[in-house]
């Protein structure tokens, strides 16, 4: 799962069991941890991903999937924990001026290094 202060992206595996029809599509839907209301945030086909926008940053956010098929919806697969929406490492360049004009990039074979007017990401 890749997360961020205003969005995130989800995967997950199919069932091992289609009830004996395909799959047409995958429900994705969200719960906000204050409220603890269900809000459905995307519909996939085709595919095990997905990409949720519009989250707030720092809230909580639990997630499920329900798959469905001509027979109906099936059981939701729940996360097993809930995420905070912020920032990967913990900095956000996203709406912050920055007035900067020095930026290193190293590269070696394991990392890549970015240092913005001394602030590594």
């Amino acid at each position: 799962m890749d997360i961020y202060r205003d969005r995130c992206r989800l995967a997950w595996k199919p069932p091992l069991d289609d009830g004996g029809r395909p799959i047409l599509r995958y429900v994705v839907e969200a719960q906000d941890m204050e409220s603890q209301k269900w809000v459905k945030v995307g519909k996939v086909m085709g595919d095990t991903q997905c990409g949720v926008p519009g989250l707030e940053p720092g809230k909580r956010y639990k997630f499920r999937v329900k798959a469905v098929n001509s027979e109906g919806e099936s059981e939701p697969l729940v996360a097993d924990s809930d995420i905070l929406a912020k920032d990967p490492y913990g900095l956000s360049l996203v709406n912050h001026h920055v007035n900067c004009t020095s930026f290193v990039v190293r590269i070696t074979r394991r990392k890549v290094t970015i240092t913005i007017c001394g602030c590594t990401i």
